[in-house]
């Protein structure tokens, strides 16, 4: 049996070589983990419900600089909560009317999944859909027809607003846990230590 002695060292203490291996070699095991994927979740959800969907909406997302990567979210908005969330798109006379069409027939708002969406998940995969029956026919049918197009187009404007703005988020917090002045920062805080190379001890 051999008795060896070697001297290890924390990342403060090493050659700015061994300083480099030790990131590199951090970064390769890889620094996004699976609650980083529910905390990513947990605030698109956050914004989403601010924006009107339910709870239960469904989010998915795949950001591995890959074609067809993205977020998309599916589920019902909440037209009450939408509308006061967009006030200043409308004229008056445009509210009267889509508060009455709510009250009297109920709007449904909602994104679906369509045939992109069972292979990626971006702002593409996702149907628009403005429902609101029974008042066809009635006088000024136009004009209601007219301002529930206007929602559907305004809808269809901030979905794919939405989307992009969180696949932006996704790779920004990426990029961060991969960059050398988090990995520095998390093997500082956890005392890893190192042998004189940089090699995790």
């Amino acid at each position: 049996m051999r008795n060896l002695e070697f001297k290890v060292y924390y990342f403060e203490e090493l050659s700015e070589q061994a300083k480099k291996k030790a990131i590199e070699d951090f970064r390769r095991r890889g620094t996004w983990e699976q609650w980083d994927n529910d905390n990513l979740s947990e605030y698109f959800k956050e914004r989403l419900m601010e924006y009107g969907f339910y709870s239960d909406v469904r989010i998915e997302f795949s950001l591995r600089y890959c074609q067809g990567d993205g977020v998309a979210f599916y589920g019902e908005i909440d037209f009450s909560i939408w509308l006061k969330n967009h006030q200043d798109h409308f004229t008056k006379k445009e509210l009267k009317r889509l508060e009455w069409l709510n009250e009297e027939f109920g709007i449904w708002l909602s994104t679906t999944r369509n045939s992109y969406g069972y292979h990626y998940s971006h702002y593409n995969t996702m149907d628009i859909n403005v429902t609101c029956d029974g008042y066809i026919g009635l006088r000024d049918s136009d004009l209601l027809d007219e301002v529930l197009n206007k929602v559907e187009e305004l809808l269809k404007d901030e979905v794919v607003e939405l989307s992009r703005e969180f696949e932006r988020i996704g790779y920004e917090e990426i990029e961060y846990k991969n960059s050398d002045e988090y990995i520095i920062e998390s093997i500082i805080a956890n005392e890893y230590e190192f042998m004189e190379d940089g090699s995790m001890f």
